[in-house]
């Protein structure tokens, strides 16, 4: 008995959410009507040909006004009309107040067990494409009382229910509306992209990474100025640093290049004139001259009134270029593969890169640091103050050390060269960057 009554209780809910949410989509068509003249002309039309057939009904009907069942037979087509007319507009309203796939996603969403206690499914109350990102569409769900939390739980479950592939989950317009959005569960991202050089911003401390499913990934450095690129050998980071640090070159920064292994990556006709270094010893001058110049752009800065390069730029007017520090595998460099004669020297440069990583920001120095792991060679401050990381091919471990507890623990890390995860969840294909090929075409 008690489970028959609990069946019809559930029953009892999905019948009325079922019955509320047909009526807010009438609600929602009669909006849509008032703002759309087409859709208010049809409409209208609708309304219009019940008003004929009534003036015409005689003739129509084979019947007089003189006939003893003349006053019946207005009463049931009067009703008849009126009841075909109401239907027909509220039908009208029904299909403009929602799309036409709400029923199918409700089911598929049901196969999949994406339900509430009551085994209701969210229901499809709205889908556009993005005003912002055309190959975005926005999907706008009634929840049915399930979480948020749950929603991005069972991302991968509902993009499979779905056929798509999301992109973010976003609370409604209130607690009880989820929006997902995503792109066709068909969309792949590209094996190899080719760097040309029409793809940079022309924006001063924008670079541009790669492309994801929904677009162009960039980094704006005045926000996110310290950056972590992780992954093992053979993943790509290496030749996304040298990206990152060729259009920061096409904008008049500074490069310093910092490489234990000889720098040979950086080989290439942009970076001839930068400073490189292949040592501590070559390097510690390096940083030193960073950390001075730190200091001479604060003093700066206070007598400009500005509080970071962008202000100081726009109060004065003088070209301060950018400091970019870009640092490939680390490791080396900071004391993980030394010797025990070389550790007071590792030491000194982290308490640098430390230093440079707290204060460096609004001065416009920057760091950016290339390396397969970084748990046991940057210090805890550094990684905190590199709001900025991506993660190519690796372990379940780098992917933590490197990206934090931001990622879900069922998101796995791309086994594609040049593809990476980013803190903030986006997956996306780096483009791959010939300085040669570039050269050539700019000239």
């Amino acid at each position: 008995m008690d489970y028959f009554n609990k069946n019809q209780k559930l029953q009892a809910l999905e019948a009325h959410t079922a019955t509320m949410q047909g009526f807010k989509r009438i609600r929602r068509g009669a909006r849509y009507v008032i703002h759309s003249p087409t859709k208010l002309l049809v409409v209208c039309l609708g309304t219009l040909f019940p008003v004929v057939f009534w003036h015409y009904r005689y003739i129509v009907c084979d019947y007089t006004p003189e006939a003893w069942f003349a006053q019946i037979l207005d009463d049931i087509l009067a009703f008849t009309i009126f009841v075909l007319t109401l239907f027909f507009v509220n039908l009208l309203l029904w299909l403009w107040g929602g799309p036409l796939e709400t029923s199918r996603f409700q089911d598929n969403l049901v196969r999949c067990g994406f339900v509430n206690a009551a085994q209701e499914a969210p229901i499809l109350i709205s889908k556009q494409l993005s005003p912002t990102n055309s190959r975005i569409t926005i999907f706008e769900f009634y929840s049915c009382g399930i979480s948020l939390d749950e929603w991005i739980k069972n991302t991968s479950a509902i993009d499979s229910a779905l056929n798509i592939t999301t992109a973010d989950t976003k609370q409604g317009i209130d607690n009880q509306h989820v929006c997902i959005y995503a792109v066709p569960g068909s969309s792949r991202l590209p094996g190899m992209l080719s760097w040309r050089s029409e793809y940079a911003t022309g924006k001063e401390g924008v670079v541009v990474l790669g492309e994801s499913l929904l677009g162009s990934v960039t980094q704006d450095l005045n926000i996110l100025p310290m950056t972590i690129i992780g992954g093992t050998t053979g993943s790509g980071k290496t030749q996304t640093a040298v990206l990152i640090a060729y259009q920061l070159l096409q904008q008049s920064a500074k490069i310093i290049i910092v490489d234990y292994k000889g720098c040979a990556d950086w080989d290439i006709p942009a970076f001839e004139g930068c400073p490189k270094a292949s040592s501590p010893e070559e390097l510690l001058p390096l940083l030193d001259m960073c950390i001075r110049e730190m200091e001479r752009r604060k003093v700066l800065f206070r007598e400009a009134h500005a509080r970071n390069i962008v202000e100081y730029r726009a109060k004065t007017a003088q070209p301060l270029p950018r400091l970019v520090i870009c640092v490939d595998e680390a490791a080396d460099v900071l004391g993980q593969n030394v010797s025990k004669e070389e550790k007071a020297a590792a030491a000194q440069i982290e308490r640098a890169f430390e230093k440079i990583s707290r204060q460096g920001r609004s001065g416009g120095i920057n760091l950016l640091l290339s390396i397969q792991r970084p748990d046991s060679s940057i210090s805890g401050q550094i990684r905190s103050n590199c709001p900025a990381r991506y993660c190519g091919r690796g372990d379940r471990i780098l992917r933590d050390i490197v990206l934090g507890d931001s990622i879900d623990d069922t998101v796995q890390l791309p086994d594609v060269p040049g593809r990476f995860l980013s803190n903030e969840g986006i997956l996306f294909q780096s483009y791959y960057f010939d300085g040669y090929a570039s050269q050539e075409e700019e000239l």
